[in-house]
């Protein structure tokens, strides 16, 4: 009768260790994918700062092409 109780006591715990480290695991690999997630959204901002710049260098250079434009008009006009 003993070895039946510690047979089931031995099964018992062996269960309730199997589904703490499966429980453990999955909170491990949540943590990696929540990790994951913040790198992207970090990543995300980044490129939308870079795309940002991108866009403000593009109008600046638009603004200065249409200003040497403008220069080499008075420039052929005083000639």
């Amino acid at each position: 009768m003993e070895k039946v109780v510690v047979g089931a006591l031995a099964i018992v715990l062996g269960v309730g260790f199997t589904c703490c480290n499966t429980s453990s695991n999955k909170s491990n690999e949540q943590h990696k994918k929540s990790g994951k997630q913040e790198q992207f959204e970090e990543l995300k901002k980044e490129m939308q700062d870079v795309g940002d710049a991108i866009g403000d260098l593009i109008v600046n250079e638009k603004d200065n092409s249409n200003d040497l434009k403008e220069d080499i008009r008075k420039i052929t006009n005083e000639k």
